[in-house]
């Protein structure tokens, strides 16, 4: 048996250590006990409670699990750094990097422009350190008053604006938008601008290869030069160039009413053959072009031939040496005389040739 004085410390230690122990909920809280005693559920029933709990929370982490971004995603939000330094040296890396940014800062702090120059580039409204300025609940105001003037003006306009079919009419669209089966807006757009880029590339290449005013004006496109001040003026230059043409046309009409039948032509030798027999056109002019250089070639040999001037002198061709013979005037005098002969013997041709359609019956048959 235990003695009275025994038992006595044993009951004082254990009523000590039961005021000090916690209570019920307090056990559930530190997951000490799994239910409130006072519940009085069964074991069974607390296992079974248990065990839903169990796998709520692991379905619930799995999901959670199956939702959690990716590393390149956390890398991409600076949730992570993409640093290969030893973790206990990514604070100092952070750091370092906060004060160079802050460094940063303060260098474009300092070279920031003044809130006058704002004001003159149209970023600022109003001076906010001039005393007199427009507060900024002002401003708002002022800029919603101006928009909601836009957009009143911008109704206006878009009531009276036309019909899509009247723009097509104009040209100014290629296709009714309303029509399903026209071409998309912005289709439309990348065609147009296509279509343009392509002329303005070919235009740009014409423009490189396009001749001089000069070479122009010595081809006879150009009346006159364009970069001389004291040339005529475009619009004279086309007027005139219309005038000369009809002149030419009207002149040649009349010729063409005088030209000779080709039987004269053929028996006055200009025509080698009469042309509703003969070769067609395109054989006579190749003959005639290869009779020509025939005559050319043959005509340059005899120049390489020819006799010295004071050889002919000497053989009586020549009257006088050209180097002493008569003054230029007389000579000149002489050409021009040769010139109005072979003109008046070529209008004398021009008037025999045969009419227009003489020759239309020719070239087209009976």
């Amino acid at each position: 048996m235990t003695s009275p004085v025994k038992d006595k410390g044993v009951a004082k230690s254990l009523e000590a250590k039961l005021t000090t122990r916690p209570d019920a909920n307090d056990l559930v809280d530190r997951n000490i006990l799994k239910d409130d005693p006072s519940t009085a559920l069964s074991p069974n029933l607390q296992a079974a409670k248990q065990a839903l709990v169990f796998h709520q929370t692991q379905d619930k982490l799995q999901s959670r699990l199956e939702r959690r971004p990716e590393k390149q995603n956390l890398f991409d939000r600076n949730i992570l750094h993409d640093s290969k330094a030893a973790p206990q040296l990514l604070a100092a890396q952070e750091c370092l990097e906060r004060a160079r940014l802050a460094d940063s800062l303060g260098h474009k702090l300092e070279r920031r422009p003044e809130p006058d120059d704002l004001v003159e580039r149209g970023v600022l409204k109003g001076n906010p350190t001039d005393g007199h300025g427009t507060a900024a609940a002002l401003q708002d105001a002022q800029a919603q008053l101006e928009k909601a003037m836009a957009t009143d003006k911008l109704h206006h306009r878009l009531e009276r604006r036309p019909e899509p079919s009247d723009l097509v009419e104009r040209g100014v669209l290629k296709s009714d938008p309303t029509d399903e089966h026209g071409t998309a807006a912005a289709l439309q757009d990348a065609q147009a601008q296509l279509e343009k880029a392509m002329a303005t590339d070919k235009l740009h290449h014409k423009l490189e290869r396009r001749p001089e005013p000069s070479d122009l004006v010595e081809r006879g496109v150009l009346r006159g030069d364009p970069t001389d001040e004291h040339s005529t003026a475009a619009a004279l230059q086309d007027a005139q160039a219309q005038l000369e043409k009809a002149m030419a046309t009207d002149k040649l009409h009349h010729k063409l009413e005088r030209r000779p039948e080709p039987n004269d032509l053929v028996e006055r030798g200009v025509l080698k053959n009469d042309p509703t027999h003969g070769p067609a056109g395109a054989l006579q002019d190749a003959q005639a072009h290869l009779e020509k250089a025939m005559t050319a070639d043959k005509l340059h040999h005899k120049l390489e031939r020819r006799p010295e001037p004071n050889d002919l002198v000497e053989r009586g061709v020549l009257k006088n040496d050209p180097t002493h013979g008569p003054a230029g005037a007389l000579q000149d005098a002489q050409a021009h005389l040769e010139k109005a002969m072979a003109t008046d013997a070529l209008r004398q041709k021009l008037k025999d040739r045969p009419s227009a359609e003489d020759l239309e019956k020719i070239l087209h048959g009976p």
